[in-house]
């Protein structure tokens, strides 16, 4: 899948990486550090390394090779057949994890009409100086589209034959996402030196059982580089809307970290409901 093309559509990592940029050029300019002590870094919880056996492991796999991304991939684009209304909400943290400032609004989109906004709401101001045009908190449909081009890679290190040793793998069967009976991959990094180069540190992959479509995921990333750090949740549902999946909930939250900056907090979440 490709983010739309549109002039104000800038990738997520690109926005990431200009902010990172930014802070650092600021904080190098300014010659200011930060003494308050930072952050912990919200990470893969400890009871996602869990254990399975060598038969569970393979049965995992084998969902996972068998996994449809054609309803994922295309979600977003068929909204423009349908109409719906969506509420989203983003926000910015500071480095106490307090909220920062925030931006909400429920639009109704119909098929060939402009979107009505229904409500609005805001407070505090976003604190990324000149870089508040790639994060773009007054356009309530850039994120989502982006958000599974950038958390779910085409080719994640998990389904790699010469990276799987540096996983975990799980199946779970019987269970709702979205109001609806789905399986479950569970992909966790293995702990030490093994699953340590991983910056995919959890996956959660929901994946229809008749269709085999992956209808879900909520993947934890952490990125350490040397000009930041990343660490990143992502949460991403369908729904069966008249035989079509169609996006349900989204969410997302980032924490980058460069030098001589305390880190920078934002995240992002959206509803879609009321099809027709």
């Amino acid at each position: 899948m490709h983010p739309p093309t549109c002039k104000h559509v800038h990738s997520l990592r690109s926005r990431l990486l200009l902010l990172c940029i930014g802070l650092l050029g600021f904080a190098v300019w300014t010659g200011c550090t930060n003494d308050s002590p930072p952050p912990e870094r919200f990470l893969a919880s400890t009871d996602t390394l869990f254990e399975a056996t060598g038969e569970e492991r393979q049965a995992a796999l084998d969902a996972l090779q068998d996994v449809e991304r054609t309803a994922l991939d295309t979600a977003f684009q068929r909204l423009e057949r349908h109409a719906f209304t969506r509420y989203n909400r983003t926000e910015q943290f500071t480095p106490r994890n307090e909220m920062n400032a925030y931006v909400e609004r429920t639009t109704r989109h119909g098929n060939d009409t402009s979107p009505e906004v229904l409500h609005a709401d805001s407070a505090g101001t976003f604190q990324t100086g000149f870089l508040d045009r790639f994060f773009a908190t007054d356009d309530v449909d850039l994120l989502p589209a982006e958000l599974v081009d950038y958390a779910v890679p085409d080719e994640p290190a998990y389904l790699s034959e010469r990276e799987q040793e540096a996983f975990r793998y799980r199946l779970r069967s019987d269970t709702l996402a979205s109001g609806h009976p789905v399986d479950v991959v569970d992909v966790a990094a293995q702990p030490g030196e093994v699953g340590a180069d991983q910056s995919i540190r959890y996956a959660r992959v929901y994946v229809d059982p008749e269709s085999r479509e992956m209808v879900g995921f909520y993947i934890v990333h952490s990125d350490d580089g040397w000009l930041f750090n990343e660490d990143s949740r992502f949460f991403v549902t369908l729904r069966p809307v008249d035989g079509t999946w169609l996006p349900h909930v989204t969410r997302f939250r980032a924490q980058v970290g460069v030098p001589l900056r305390a880190p920078v907090t934002f995240g992002a979440s959206a509803a879609y409901y009321a099809y027709n």
